[in-house]
């Protein structure tokens, strides 16, 4: 182990220029005065119109920037309207769709409600069409009974009509009335509504017999007398023949009046 040296320590030679050196350093590490170097001061006439030209440019630059200002406002409330218009038609939309969401609804439940009208009408016209034939055929079995008797003179039968046709048929058509007679269930003259009060017109005569044998008799036997007279009056009896339907009947309407006019 080596011991501490007693030795003097050298001392150090500094350079020639070291105080030179200092002083400048010194120098340099003073703050700079806005005057200039001490030396080397700054004139005081350029110093005040280089402040003037920093000032104009400052109020230049602070009046470009509030005008800037000033547009940036006036375009942030445009934006801010145009935002508060946006969403009013927003809600505009909204509520438009959902109108039209319930229309949309609407029109379908009026189709369904269409389309269930539109087979319950084809149901009652099938049911019409199917009551109508049973009428018809109906009729066509009451007529099967009725006979049409042209000729008789008014009043001739008195008050009671059934009476005077169940007399006055074997009669006139020379019937054997005592083994098979003839029975009138019903009759009645038919009102003639084109016919002038005050005429010799005869009324037709309908006669419902109560059964289909005795009308066969009746229309035989006029078809084999063929000019059968009463009272200097031609008779004519012929079947009760089902109604023309007025479609037909304005069909022949119709033609009659092109053929004849």
């Amino acid at each position: 182990m080596k011991m501490p040296s007693n030795k003097p320590s050298k001392l150090k030679i500094l350079p020639k220029d070291f105080d030179q050196t200092k002083e400048t350093i010194s120098w340099a590490s003073m703050p700079q005065s806005p005057h200039g170097h001490p030396e080397h001061p700054i004139p005081r006439g350029s110093r005040n119109s280089g402040d003037a030209s920093l000032r104009a440019l400052l109020l230049e630059i602070k009046k470009k920037t509030d005008k800037n200002l000033e547009i940036v406002t006036a375009f942030d409330g445009k934006i801010v309207g145009l935002n508060t218009r946006m969403d009013v038609l927003e809600g505009r939309v909204t509520g438009l769709a959902q109108s039209a969401t319930q229309t949309d609804s609407s029109v379908k439940k009026q189709r369904v409600k269409t389309q269930q009208c539109t087979q319950a009408l084809e149901r009652l016209a099938q049911e019409n069409s199917h009551l109508s034939t049973r009428v018809e055929l109906l009729e066509s079995q009451a007529r099967a009974c009725t006979l049409r008797i042209l000729g008789l003179p008014e009043k001739e039968e008195g008050r009671d009509l059934i009476a005077f046709l169940e007399k006055w048929l074997p009669t006139i058509l020379r019937l054997d009335a005592p083994r098979d007679p003839i029975v009138v269930e019903k009759a009645y003259r038919e009102t003639n509504w084109r016919q002038k009060p005050g005429t010799d017109a005869c009324r037709t005569v309908i006669a419902h017999l109560a059964d289909l044998q005795g009308r066969e008799r009746i229309l035989q036997q006029a078809r084999r007398l063929k000019n059968i007279m009463y009272k200097r009056k031609q008779i004519l009896i012929f079947p009760d023949l089902s109604p023309i339907p007025q479609g037909k009947r304005r069909h022949w309407v119709t033609l009659h009046d092109i053929i004849f006019n």
